[in-house]
């Protein structure tokens, strides 16, 4: 049971894989401006997280133990982003070298043409 559901999710992880490569490389545009507003709006995040900071200090210039644990959540979900764009980047990078090495799979048949019937006379 658990190996079947293995090699379902590992189906579902292909296909996935298979149709976001088919959408970027359709829509080059679109992914372009995905990655665009994605970095924006991590930047966003990063300035909103120092902003906070600013305001959570104190006269000694120590933040808050709040603001703290806002910045230490903020690199954690900054680090799992950058880990998980450097893992497509790698599964993309894999499956084109994969097809530029295998090429297209492309089968030809060749119809031959009907035989001429032999002239015995008849």
């Amino acid at each position: 049971m658990a190996s079947e559901k293995a090699v379902y999710w590992v189906a579902v992880a292909v296909l996935a894989l298979a149709g976001t490569n088919g959408f970027v490389n359709d829509h080059p545009e679109w992914a372009a401006y995905l990655a665009d507003r994605t970095i924006a709006m991590m930047e966003q995040a990063s300035e909103t997280a120092m902003r906070y900071a600013t305001l959570g200090q104190d006269g000694s210039g120590r933040p808050q133990i709040a603001v703290s644990r806002a910045q230490v959540r903020l690199a954690c979900v900054q680090s799992t982003l950058a880990r998980r764009q450097a893992e497509t980047a790698r599964l993309r990078a894999e499956i084109r070298a994969q097809v530029m090495e295998h090429g297209p799979v492309v089968v030809v048949h060749v119809l031959r043409p009907p035989r001429e019937p032999k002239n015995d006379g008849f």
